[in-house]
């Protein structure tokens, strides 16, 4: 008996080529998958009975052979999908897209600083914060004689409009390559955590204590040469569930997220299949809970140090 995965399913035949068995995939993830795990163990001779008699075995198993070439094309197309996944140039590009914004994002900054600096100094009074008057701010130096400081501000536009660029790059790739990772921390925030466990396979083989805290090295150290206490979270902190949530419930909620985050990791990494609503919806439960539990901050333990022993006076009897 030979066994001889297709797109469509995996079919059993005899050595004749007569149909033993046929067994469907339910989905073009579950045949992607099997196509992909088989894709080493290819038989020849198995192969070869199966395309000499291909036609009288997808009639005995109730297939239409006419819509066979458009099934076995989507389904090429997905594998190449998957395989480009896997590739390390495709990552890289992601990895060296989120460092990019990470640069950008602190260069917006000091240059907001020093636009709101020369401002004040040119005796324009403007809110530069978040970049809500700059474009007022460009129109007013259009009009008035201020060339250098119309410069500096246009050039602080045209790097917004790249951060917007990059952004959605990142967004387009994550919804391709890891959809439940976008789904449920966001597109910017996900690939932030691919970036730093430096893969989405390296990302999906930590667990949640170590995704919790994934981006607090600094914190970690100081705890583990004790002049801290542990961290409670890393870049997670930068979801609003966190960090718009009272710092006594942040550390429950980071928990439970980071478990979540984990199989969304896992799904995004070794399976393609997209549950990030479902894993949504089960955090926001949780977190629910938390905030109903902990409404307020539970009070603090007094710890009462007992007396040190009287010490003995260098030669003397003590007390």
């Amino acid at each position: 008996m030979y066994r001889v995965k297709t797109p469509v399913g995996e079919f059993h035949i005899r050595e004749d080529g007569d149909l033993i068995e046929f067994k469907p995939y339910g989905s073009d993830e579950e045949a992607v998958r099997e196509l992909l795990q088989s894709s080493g163990s290819f038989q020849k001779e198995a192969y070869t009975i199966f395309w000499e008699k291909q036609e009288d075995i997808f009639e005995k198993a109730g297939v239409d052979y006419k819509e066979y070439p458009g099934v076995r094309r989507r389904i090429a197309l997905k594998i190449s999908d998957a395989l480009l996944r896997e590739s390390t140039g495709a990552e890289d590009i992601l990895i060296g897209s989120v460092e990019a914004l990470d640069d950008v994002n602190r260069t917006i900054g000091l240059l907001y600083s020093r636009l709101a600096a020369w401002c004040q100094s040119a005796g324009r009074d403007v809110d530069l914060e978040e970049g809500i008057e700059l474009d007022k701010l460009i129109k007013a130096l259009k009009e008035s004689s201020q060339k250098p400081l119309l410069n500096f501000a246009l050039q602080v536009k045209n790097l917004n409009q790249y951060r917007a660029v990059l952004e959605g790059e990142i967004e387009e790739y994550m919804g391709k390559n890891a959809p439940n990772l976008s789904g449920l921390a966001g597109p910017i925030l996900g690939a932030k955590m691919i970036s730093r466990a430096k893969g989405l396979k390296r990302l999906a083989d930590m667990p949640g204590s170590r995704i919790q805290v994934l981006g607090a090295s600094q914190a970690m150290f100081r705890f583990l040469k004790r002049k801290g206490s542990p961290p409670k979270h890393g870049i997670i902190y930068e979801h609003p569930l966190i960090s718009k949530s009272p710092h006594w419930q942040r550390g429950k909620i980071a928990r439970s997220f980071a478990s979540k985050l984990a199989i969304a990791a896992r799904l995004d990494a070794y399976s393609g299949i997209d549950r990030a609503t479902e894993l949504r919806e089960k955090l926001m439960e949780r977190v629910k809970t938390v905030k109903k539990s902990f409404v307020e901050e539970p009070k603090k333990l007094r710890i009462i140090k007992t007396p040190k022993a009287v010490r003995r006076k260098k030669g003397g009897r003590g007390i």
